[in-house]
């Protein structure tokens, strides 16, 4: 039995990280082979590997490096999205000229 304090040391982190991967792989195994697949992925990878007659490792792994290579472009495209955002928000002097504007409108317009 391991105890909390061995559980707390890096050597005690790193053997529950390796028995939970091992798990999870056996876990992932277990679905795959019984062509059900344990997440949207690797059931694709499954009928891919059908469809295309490859070995079911080569289709995980082709599938693993385009989802990576998508996950990439796609914050890449998210990051200058936000770069835009900051440079079209206005300044504060910007800001305080159009509060200006307010005071010479007409009191229904101020409203809105």
């Amino acid at each position: 039995m391991i105890t909390t304090t061995r559980a707390d040391t890096l050597s005690g982190r790193f053997f529950f990280l390796f028995v939970s991967i091992f798990l999870n792989a056996f876990s992932n195994a277990l679905t795959v082979s019984t062509n059900m697949g344990s997440a949207i992925w690797t059931a694709s990878a499954v009928n891919l590997s059908h469809w295309v007659h490859l070995s079911l490792g080569n289709a995980l792994f082709l599938e693993g490096i385009v989802v990576a290579v998508a996950n990439y472009d796609r914050q890449q495209h998210q990051d200058d999205l936000q770069q835009e955002e900051v440079k079209l928000q206005p300044t504060h002097e910007a800001a305080a000229g159009r509060q200006g504007v307010a005071h010479r409108l007409p009191q229904e317009a101020r409203l809105l």
